[in-house]
């Protein structure tokens, strides 16, 4: 169990200011009381009326937290910054977005060594997304994912082992702190939307090697329940962006993510590279299997690009049987190198029993150019060369 000193000096002074204001009002009421009702009267009445002071008003509460912003100054404006970076949230409608800044807001809020969202995706599978100072722990933290969620989905509560606070009972709260301790983390919180867990916020420790506190936990505790809001609101916003078969965004939506993402390039002075991907003799698929076949291979095609794509890329379905995939930071070389392994998987991908192929155009931008322009120039490369690979007979990369 890790102590904090301050927080237990922060307690003691409160526990004695309270202790010498009741100490003084006991001897005032006596002064008063004790003719009308004796002694023994007088300190019923007296501690009667301390008793509600203490335990029925705010007083405790309201003098404990002005002393923590005095002995734990910083402490208070953590929590202060997470509440306000919780106002945020709500402002970002891309899930994406929204979860880097959350991890970027808790490494720079906390200075943790690792703060991490342990989330479910649509098919119910564990998802890890972080920021993390220490090398290897992500690792660590794929590996007891699935057990924190689990954890965290039977109880629905903040888990702080390393604190004794919120302990399971019995077996779970011994599985529980190995499980954390082997993934370098000492905070828990579920993320629940309503009755529906969306996943886990899960927290390291900080530099000084201190645990987190009860105060702490409840400003965690307020701050997930924002970020469970704005998951949910990002991924209902990403729903409207996305096409409903495969999953991938809206031709449309993927132009404009484009354009943003050329603008970040240009500025940064990294490259990007544009794979167009187009299903070999679709149409004949549709003929001789029917169209429910058709898209049933059309949705394991896209599930196995977004499998072999990094978290970074950006995919589309940008036409009937066409899909555009954005590689950030990638050179043409890495664009050809992925578009290969890409073409290979697919065709042993065998989609419903059936022989699949596919085309794949690659393109590149560099650092420098007209970003208005070339927006539009890189996706028209990238056409040229899906065309170009079609006409020399399908199944390769141009």
């Amino acid at each position: 169990m890790v102590f904090d000193l301050r927080e237990i000096l922060s307690r003691g002074i409160s526990i004695l200011i309270l202790s010498s204001a009741l100490a003084a009002l006991h001897l005032w009421l006596l002064t008063f009381v004790e003719p009308f009702l004796g002694m023994q009267g007088a300190t019923v009445i007296t501690f009667s009326i301390m008793g509600v002071l203490l335990f029925v008003t705010p007083l405790w509460s309201k003098l404990s937290t002005s002393v923590d912003q005095l002995v734990l100054k910083d402490r208070s404006d953590e929590r202060l910054r997470l509440t306000d970076a919780a106002h945020d949230l709500v402002t970002i409608p891309d899930y994406e977005g929204l979860v880097q800044y959350i991890g970027d807001i808790l490494k720079s809020v906390l200075g943790v060594e690792c703060a991490w969202l342990i989330l479910r995706d649509r098919q119910g599978a564990v998802r890890v997304r972080g920021a993390k100072r220490r090398k290897g722990i992500a690792d660590q933290v794929m590996a007891q994912a699935a057990l924190i969620m689990q954890h965290v989905t039977r109880t629905g509560r903040a888990f702080a082992p390393y604190t004794g606070l919120r302990l399971f009972a019995g077996r779970d709260a011994a599985a529980a702190s190995r499980t954390m301790a082997d993934a370098g983390l000492r905070l828990a919180i579920p993320l629940l939307y309503k009755d529906e867990l969306l996943g886990a916020l899960a927290v390291g420790p900080r530099p000084d090697g201190s645990g987190f506190q009860e105060g702490d936990i409840e400003a965690f505790e307020a701050f997930a329940m924002s970020i469970a809001v704005a998951i949910r609101n990002a991924r209902r916003y990403g729903e409207s962006m996305t096409d409903g078969l495969t999953r991938l965004y809206h031709r449309k939506y993927f132009i404009m993510i484009v354009r943003d993402v050329i603008k970040g390039a240009w500025h940064h002075g990294y490259q990007l590279s544009l794979l167009m991907v187009g299903v070999d003799r679709f149409r004949e698929v549709n003929e001789q299997h029917g169209h429910v076949v058709g898209d049933m291979v059309l949705k394991e095609i896209a599930a196995e690009l977004h499998r072999l794509c990094r978290e970074t890329d950006i995919l589309s379905r940008y036409g009937g049987d066409e899909f555009a995939i954005l590689l950030s930071e990638a050179k043409n070389t890495d664009g050809r190198m992925v578009a290969e392994r890409l073409r290979s998987r697919i065709e042993a991908l065998r989609p419903e029993g059936i022989n699949v192929a596919v085309s794949i155009g690659t393109a590149s931008l560099g650092p420098e150019g007209d970003v208005n322009a070339e927006e539009e120039a890189l996706i028209q490369r990238g056409w040229k060369a899906l065309a170009e690979a079609k006409k020399q007979g399908g199944n390769r990369v141009v």
